[in-house]
């Protein structure tokens, strides 16, 4: 949705920066025109494509198979001392939990509970409006 109307207010934009360089005979207007308008197209594909842009799902199956064997490695070292660490363990585990959830958060921006705002996309939209 969000997608398709951005494309759309894109190509109206050409329409109307189009006009006015139809109607402006100096170059150095047209070309800072043109040059704002590259740049923030630019901008919007750069958007468009990091949010696209994911952790391929074998770094993840890596990160669990690590976070298995940091487990695996604490119990042996803690079996071999002959002695329980519940409090260690449970910290260990608790902290690698939280990693890679954030993790897991962090490469999906418009479904995880961090969000990044986007008060200074919606302010401008304001201010051309």
């Amino acid at each position: 949705m969000a997608a398709a109307q951005t494309r759309a207010s894109q190509q109206q934009l050409w329409v109307d920066v189009g006009r006015v360089l139809d109607a402006t005979p100096e170059a150095a207007l047209s070309q800072s025109l043109l040059e704002g308008m590259k740049q923030s197209f630019d901008l919007a594909a750069m958007r468009t494509s990091s949010r696209a842009a994911r952790i391929p799902d074998r770094v993840f199956q890596v990160l669990i198979l690590y976070a298995a064997l940091s487990m695996v490695m604490l119990g042996y070292v803690l079996a071999y001392k002959n002695r329980r660490h519940y409090v260690a363990t449970a910290i260990l585990v608790l902290l690698v939990t939280i990693s890679l959830t954030i993790i897991l958060d962090l490469d999906r921006p418009r479904d995880g509970a961090i969000q990044v705002s986007q008060e200074a996309l919606e302010d401008l939209w304001r201010l051309l409006n």
